[in-house]
């Protein structure tokens, strides 16, 4: 339990891999992804990294369509959930 009148603030990233680079994510949920700007990204195999105060963890989310950049949404072909690795 969460005493009374204490906060805790983390520190969280989230980032999706793919064709060996890394974008910087705003939102993930159900079957999209946010890109954090409108950025063009490579299809493929991918996965999203969260690290929340330093601990990694990965969800590979399957191939992924190659991105324009005109938008920030990639809508994923299958579910983002997927085996989970912790670094």
């Amino acid at each position: 339990m969460i005493a009374p009148n204490r906060c805790h603030s983390a520190k969280v990233e989230l980032w999706l891999h793919c064709g060996g680079q890394r974008f910087e994510l705003g939102q993930v949920g159900g079957d999209i992804v946010m890109l954090a700007k409108p950025e063009p990204v490579p299809g493929g195999e991918a996965f999203v990294e969260t690290i929340i105060d330093g601990h990694s963890r990965r969800f590979s989310i399957g191939v992924i369509p190659e991105h324009s950049g005109q938008s920030k949404r990639i809508t994923l072909a299958s579910s983002p959930i997927g085996d989970a690795h912790t670094d």
